[in-house]
């Protein structure tokens, strides 16, 4: 049965409606009232204001880490980082053959979403060392010496907690459709030639920005004005993190869509 039938069958039917909403109330953990006889209408009721029977904990990026699990998941990427990048040298001295062009594309790919992860973890661990081997120097017996080592300290523990803030906002997984490519498409606004001339630019630049990001960007159409500019300009762009990177490129008078597969 559809939703919209559905809903004037228990709307019709007030006792019945009103029973369902305690139903899904109890089971969040409100206690149901029993009804007046003959009652067949809604109840006021009080606000429920009781602790709920159980609260999630949020857990703050130090606690986070002090857990051996989350080590462990990213020593484990660490490792899996390390086998990508040895598999991608290994497939690029050998030749690229038609069979291996989209294996080697997908953990090219992969590598470019582990990079920052891993490089930031990397700088974590080196910090952490830092800080153990300057508070051994807490107890030297001279006092400049100790001072060093605390204001070494405290620099590298507020690098830690940034260090750690940033690897939590990397762990969170991207959008399915932040690996997509898209096709950018530039089209010249009011103001003539000028505008013209301008859009040609803008379409210019960021050819020349899929080029340093190693992206591949293919002119699907071109239409330029009798003094060079540029009506409008369509492009397809297909890279690592393509769309990730360009979907807020919004606006007059560049504009990007996402392709669908």
């Amino acid at each position: 049965m559809s939703l919209r039938p559905a809903l004037r069958s228990l709307l019709s039917h007030r006792g019945r409606a009103v029973s369902a909403v305690r139903w899904v109330r109890w089971v969040q953990g409100d206690p149901v009232p029993s009804p007046a006889p003959g009652h067949r209408g809604t109840q006021r009721r009080s606000l429920h204001r009781s602790a709920p029977r159980w609260s999630a904990k949020l857990l703050t990026p130090e606690e986070m880490f002090s857990r051996r699990s989350l080590q462990d998941y990213l020593k484990k990427l660490e490792e899996e980082y390390e086998e990508s990048l040895k598999a991608a040298s290994s497939s690029e001295s050998g030749g690229e053959q038609e069979e291996q062009e989209e294996e080697l594309r997908a953990t090219r790919t992969r590598l470019n979403l582990m990079a920052p992860l891993v490089q930031r973890f990397r700088e974590l661990r080196t910090k952490e060392k830092e800080v153990k081997d300057a508070e051994a120097l807490l107890r030297d017996d001279d006092p400049d010496m100790r001072e060093l080592a605390a204001l070494d300290i405290q620099d590298d523990l507020q690098h830690i907690q940034f260090l750690r803030h940033t690897l939590m906002e990397l762990l969170v997984p991207d959008e399915e459709v932040d690996l997509a490519d898209l096709v950018l498409e530039v089209t010249a606004g009011v103001g003539g030639q000028e505008a013209m001339l301008f859009t040609a630019e803008v379409f210019e630049m960021y050819q020349g920005f899929a080029q340093h990001q190693g992206w591949s960007f293919d002119v699907l159409e071109y239409m330029t004005s009798e003094i060079g500019g540029l009506r409008r300009g369509c492009a397809g762009i297909s890279g690592p993190c393509s769309y990730k990177r360009m979907k807020f490129e919004a606006g007059g008078p560049p504009r990007s869509e996402g392709t669908q597969d």
